[in-house]
């Protein structure tokens, strides 16, 4: 069976630079998923034993796209950009799946006093349309 792969969409406003940061939840293992497996990691203080990985959101204004297969899911949110050794695993509440088509998850995060936004979407792939078959009678 083909492996089913659905778009993911960051799009980060904000008044300072912010982190996204996720904890896999599901790790597929797929070639789609790669990035999330092979960028930078951190630890929090207070959930040692695991790993999370950081993608820097630099821009104040600035959106990321992703292909994620239907089988990855994650917990994801925002940390400060000079504040990472004081994240914490419990500040991770946004449960985004591949699988989820079409939907958006919307998280607004006050940061050092800075109010930064979040979203993000995932979209369906295009498919072909249906094909129908008539039979005609004479």
């Amino acid at each position: 069976m083909k492996q089913v792969t659905s778009k993911m969409r960051v799009t980060f406003r904000g008044a300072m630079k912010c982190y996204l940061i996720f904890c896999t939840l599901h790790d597929c293992g797929c070639p789609t998923c790669d990035v999330f497996t092979k960028c930078e990691t951190i630890r929090f203080v207070d959930s040692p034993g695991d790993t999370y990985g950081l993608i820097p959101l630099d821009q104040y204004n600035q959106t990321a796209e992703f292909n994620i297969c239907w089988d990855h899911r994650m917990l994801m949110n925002l940390i400060s950009w000079g504040d990472r050794q004081f994240a914490r695993a419990r500040d991770l509440d946004l449960d985004v799946s591949g699988h989820k088509q079409n939907t958006k998850w919307l998280d607004t995060v006050v940061v050092c006093g800075k109010v930064c936004k979040i979203s993000i979407e995932i979209f369906c792939p295009i498919q072909s349309a249906p094909v129908f078959y008539h039979q005609c009678y004479a």
